[in-house]
C-alpha cells in the first residue's frame, strides 16, 4: 500500500475512534441543548461538556471550581474533584481498539501502521482533552492522554497479537519453566473466564433490581422535571454509568460491597445507604430486602468452581491424566489455585480503582468500590473455587493401561 493511503487509513482510524467516544455524550448534551437549555448555551460549551464526560468516562480527574458562578452550590462546596469513571466510555474505545488491531493485523508492514495510529491517537486524545478545557473545569491533559490511552492499548494488543510477529515464539514465555507453563497459561484463563462469568450473573442482579425498583426510578425520573429530551440525556448518562454501576454489583456479590458516599456502605451484609442524587439507576438499589447474609457468597464460589472445572484440565493436557501416585500434580493443583487467586486479586483491584472515586463536593467526596477491600475478597473466593472445582475435575483412579504401567514399574 502507498505511504499516502497508510497514513490516510490510520489517520481515518484514528479520527473514528476518537470521535465516536466524544460523539456517544456529545449527541445527547446536544438535544438537552437544543430542547432543555433552548440555546442558551454556545456549541463550544456543549462541546467541552462532551469532552469533559468523555474524559471521565477513562477516569481522568476533573478539577471544577463553581466559585464566582452563579449556582446553588454553597461556596465551601464550589471547589471539588471529579474522578469516578463513567466506564462506558473506556469500553467503547477498547472495543474500537480491538476492530483496529485486528485490520492492523490483516496489513503488510503492521507494526509501521500500529506505531503510526498510537500516535496518531495519542495526539488527537491530547487535542480533544486541551479544547475540553473551560472556565469552570480544569481537565488534566497529560494524565488524561494516558488514561485513555491505556484502553485503547489494551484492546489494540487484544485485536492485533503482535506477539504473532515473532517467529521464535513468545519471548515471555521464555522466562516461565517449560513445565509450569501450562499452570499459568490456564490460571490466566480461570482468571479472565471467572471475571466475566462473575460480570454475567451480576448483570442479571442488577437487571432484577431494576425492575423491582421500577416505581422509583420513575419518580426520582418526574422529580429532575427534565422532560422528554432531558430524561434521554440523563439516561444515556446511565448508560455510560452500566459498566461501573455492574462492577458495584460484583462488589456485593462477593461480600465488601460498595459505597454511595461517606457514612454509607451496601454489602450482603449491612445496608446503610442513607440520602442520594436524584439519579433514576440509584432508585434499583432494595433498601428494604438488600441484606441476605454470607449464603450470597456461594454464588460467585460455584461460579468460579464451575469455571476451574471446566479449564483445570489444561494442567494435565500433555499427560492425559492426573497423576495420584506422587504429589507432584497435587501440587501443581495448589499452585494453580494460588496463582489463580493472585491474577484475579489483581484484576479486580485495577477495575475496582477505576470504579471508585469522588462523584462531587461533600461527602460524595469517594463513592464505589474499595480497591483493596473487594482485590482479597475475590483473591479468596476465587482460590477456593479454582481448588474445588479443580480437584473434582481433574482427581480420578489412573486409567487401566496407565495404573498396569505403574503397577509393573513398583514391583
Amino acid at each position: 500500500m502507498p505511504r499516502g493511503l497508510v497514513t490516510l487509513f490510520v489517520a481515518l482510524e484514528a479520527l473514528f475512534v476518537v470521535g465516536i467516544g466524544i460523539g456517544l455524550a456529545l449527541v445527547p448534551l446536544m438535544l438537552g441543548w437544543a430542547s432543555v437549555n433552548h440555546f442558551q448555551a454556545t456549541p463550544l460549551d456543549v462541546w467541552q461538556l462532551a469532552v469533559q464526560v468523555w474524559a471521565l468516562g477513562h477516569g481522568v480527574p476533573l478539577h471544577v471550581d463553581l466559585t464566582g458562578i452563579q449556582t446553588i452550590v454553597p461556596a465551601d462546596l464550589a471547589v471539588f474533584d471529579l474522578t469516578l469513571a463513567l466506564l462506558g466510555c473506556a469500553l467503547v474505545t477498547a472495543l474500537l481498539a480491538v476492530r483496529c488491531g485486528r485490520r492492523i493485523a490483516d496489513t503488510d508492514d503492521s507494526p509501521i501502521v500500529g506505531g503510526l495510529l498510537i500516535a496518531c491517537v495519542a495526539t488527537l486524545v491530547g487535542f480533544a482533552l486541551w479544547t475540553g478545557q473551560s472556565a469552570a473545569v480544569n481537565v488534566e491533559v497529560a494524565l488524561g492522554t494516558v488514561k485513555i490511552m491505556i484502553p485503547f492499548l489494551i484492546g489494540l494488543t487484544y485485536g492485533w497479537k503482535p506477539w504473532r510477529l515473532v517467529r521464535t515464539g513468545n519471548p515471555l514465555s521464555e522466562l516461565i519453566p517449560e513445565d509450569w507453563r501450562d499452570v499459568i497459561a490456564t490460571a490466566a484463563r480461570i482468571t479472565a473466564a471467572a471475571f466475566l462469568a462473575v460480570v454475567v450473573v451480576a448483570s442479571f442482579v442488577l437487571a432484577y433490581c431494576i425492575v423491582v425498583g421500577f416505581a422509583t426510578e420513575i419518580s426520582l425520573y418526574e422529580a429532575i422535571h427534565g422532560e422528554f429530551f432531558g430524561g434521554i440525556v440523563i439516561t444515556a448518562a446511565q448508560l455510560l454509568a452500566l459498566p461501573t454501576v455492574i462492577i458495584w454489583a460484583m462488589a456485593w456479590l462477593i461480600g465488601p460491597g460498595f459505597s454511595l458516599g461517606l457514612g454509607t456502605l451496601v454489602t450482603p451484609f449491612s445496608a446503610t445507604i442513607g440520602a442520594f442524587p436524584a439519579i433514576p439507576l440509584l432508585g434499583a438499589i432494595p433498601t428494604e430486602s438488600v441484606v441476605v447474609g454470607w449464603p450470597i457468597l456461594v454464588v460467585p464460589t460455584l461460579v468460579v468452581a464451575l469455571v476451574a472445572g471446566g479449564l483445570a484440565w489444561g494442567i494435565v493436557a500433555k499427560a492425559g491424566y492426573f497423576d495420584t501416585t506422587g504429589w507432584t500434580d497435587f501440587i501443581r493443583v495448589g499452585v494453580l489455585g494460588v496463582v489463580t487467586a493472585v491474577f484475579s486479586a489483581v484484576l479486580f483491584f485495577v477495575v475496582g480503582a477505576f470504579a471508585s472515586g469522588s462523584a462531587g463536593p461533600g461527602r460524595f467526596v469517594f463513592v464505589g468500590v474499595d480497591p483493596v477491600d473487594v482485590a482479597f475478597a475475590w483473591g479468596g473466593i476465587v482460590l477456593v473455587g479454582t481448588l474445588a472445582g479443580s480437584a473434582a475435575r481433574l482427581i480420578r483412579p489412573l486409567p487401566p493401561e496407565v495404573a498396569r504401567s505403574v503397577d509393573t514399574r513398583t514391583r
